[in-house]
C-alpha cells in the first residue's frame, strides 16, 4: 500500500519526524517493534482519520536490519479489525520480518555484484594509463563503426599517431616521464576530438582515432590539429613532450 494517502502532505515522505506516530516509522526510527492498537491512541488526529478511512484498525510495524546492522526499513502491517497477538502471531511476524531482511540484503547483493561486474568490465576495456580504450576494446569499436558505415554508407575514417622518439625518451628519462608523455598525448588528443570520435591506445606509443562521418579531407584536417597541438605542448617538470 502506498505511504502517501495515509500519512498525507508529500513532504513527509521525503522528511519523515523521528517521532511520528505511524508504525513504520516508528520501527526505523527506533529500531524496534511499534504496535498501535487503535488509530485514536496514535496522538495524531489527522493520521488517525486517515487510518480510519482506509479501514485501519490496528497497525504494526517491525524494523528490518541489514548486513550492517543498522535499520533500513520496515514490514509494516495493517489490520481491519482488532486483536489479540498470540505467541505465535508475533513469531510468524518475526520470520516474515526475516524473510523480508533476506529479500532486501539479497536484492543489496544483486547490485553490488552489478556494479562490480560493470566495474570489472569497464577496467577490461580501458587502458590503465590513459583511461582511453585499449585494444580489445578498440578493434571492437571499429569493428562496429564498420559495420555501421557499410550499413548506411557513410563515411569513416581512422588514423594513427605516435610519438617520435618514444624510445630514446623513456630511455633517457625514465618510464615515468614515458608515462607522462602517453598521458598528455591522451588528453591533447581527447580534448580535441568530437563526441562521436574515439581514441584507442593499440600499444606502446601508437594510438588510433576512429572518426564516423568524416572523409579523408576532415581526417586530414582533425590528424594536423593534433599533431600541432602535441608539438605545441609542454609537460611539467620535463619541458616537452
Amino acid at each position: 500500500m502506498s505511504l502517501q494517502p495515509i500519512l498525507g502532505r508529500t513532504e513527509l515522505l521525503q522528511l519523515l519526524p523521528e517521532r511520528h506516530p505511524f508504525p513504520g516509522v516508528l520501527a526505523v526510527t527506533s529500531g524496534e517493534l511499534a504496535l498501535v492498537d487503535a488509530p485514536d491512541k496514535c496522538g495524531d488526529p489527522e493520521l488517525a482519520g486517515r487510518l480510519a478511512s482506509k479501514g485501519v484498525r490496528m497497525a504494526a510495524g517491525f524494523p528490518l536490519f541489514a548486513t550492517d546492522g543498522k535499520v533500513r526499513g520496515s514490514l509494516c502491517m495493517m489490520f481491519d479489525r482488532e486483536r489479540t497477538f498470540t505467541h505465535d502471531d508475533f513469531k510468524t511476524f518475526t520470520s516474515l520480518s526475516a524473510l523480508a531482511e533476506i529479500a532486501m540484503r539479497t536484492s543489496e547483493l544483486e547490485r553490488e555484484c552489478a556494479r562490480l561486474t560493470a566495474q570489472m568490465a569497464h577496467l577490461e576495456a580501458t587502458d590503465y594509463l590513459t583511461g582511453v580504450p585499449n585494444r580489445r576494446s578498440g578493434e571492437q569499436l571499429l569493428d562496429h563503426e564498420m559495420r555501421r558505415a557499410l550499413r548506411y554508407q557513410a563515411p569513416l575514417a581512422v588514423f594513427a599517431l605516435d610519438l617520435d622518439r618514444f624510445a630514446e625518451l623513456n630511455e633517457r628519462f625514465g618510464t615515468a616521464c614515458g608515462d607522462l608523455a602517453l598521458r598528455t598525448l591522451a588528453d591533447i588528443t581527447r580534448g580535441l576530438l568530437r563526441g562521436s570520435d574515439m581514441l584507442v591506445r593499440s600499444g606502446g606509443d601508437l594510438f588510433h582515432v576512429i572518426a564516423p562521418h568524416t572523409n579523408a579531407a576532415e581526417c586530414l584536417a582533425m590528424a594536423e590539429k593534433i599533431r600541432a597541438a602535441v608539438e605545441q605542448a609542454r609537460t611539467q617538470g620535463y619541458g616537452y613532450v
